[in-house]
């Protein structure tokens, strides 16, 4: 199957590295534009099914690259949200940093008070991933979502070894990535992180 994985585009809480999580927040016009060019780059694109996050800013960017696709319906679903912030929604991504360092734990195991840890964002991923992606074999899935809960997604379709630094599963807005992923096998890289749309003119 390919698996096309897109970021939402930009809010003004992203500019500003402000945590969002659960909220819904929309769009900024920078925002609006990425989400015009990422519909331009994926309209040659045959796509089965697009999926989105319940949450505004994914949607917003989906209903655009839905518009390119007048077969397509957006597939909405809970289970792609962001990672839940708990008591750091709307706080500094720097607030959170500290209060996790400061816990001792790792960044995998960290939660904060009501929010999901990074360990119980992999299990929601995997078990949405094995639910939808293991069984569409011949398929090519749009997957609009957030960055942590795509770093996620990236762990759970690119085995370990292949050669694909973590780092680089940091996804900026508007970002396309493009995965090949056999039925048995190791998943190509096609694309990974890529912004040259949002450059064009």
């Amino acid at each position: 199957m390919k698996l096309i994985i897109v970021r939402h585009g930009e809010t003004d809480r992203n500019a500003n590295e402000f945590l969002v999580g659960h909220s819904n927040v929309p769009l900024n016009d920078n925002g609006k534009t990425q989400a015009q060019k990422v519909a331009q780059r994926l309209a040659g694109e045959h796509i089965d099914t697009l999926y989105s996050s319940t949450l505004t800013r994914a949607k917003e960017t989906a209903q655009v690259i839905a518009a390119a696709h007048p077969h397509l319906s957006i597939r909405i679903d809970p289970e792609l949200r962001e990672r839940d912030a708990g008591e750091f929604a709307h706080r500094p991504v720097a607030d959170r940093k500290a209060a996790q360092l400061a816990s001792g734990l790792s960044a995998r195991d960290w939660k904060p008070a009501g929010g999901e840890s990074m360990r119980d964002l992999k299990l929601r991923t995997s078990r949405w991933f094995d639910a939808h992606c293991r069984i569409a074999t011949n398929e090519t899935i749009v997957v609009v979502s957030h960055g942590l809960f795509l770093y996620s997604l990236l762990e759970c379709a690119i085995e370990d070894g292949a050669d694909v630094e973590k780092d680089e599963y940091r996804l900026g807005n508007a970002a396309v990535t493009i995965l090949d992923i056999p039925v048995e096998g190791k998943t190509k890289v096609i694309h990974l992180n890529d912004i040259s749309h949002l450059t064009k003119r």
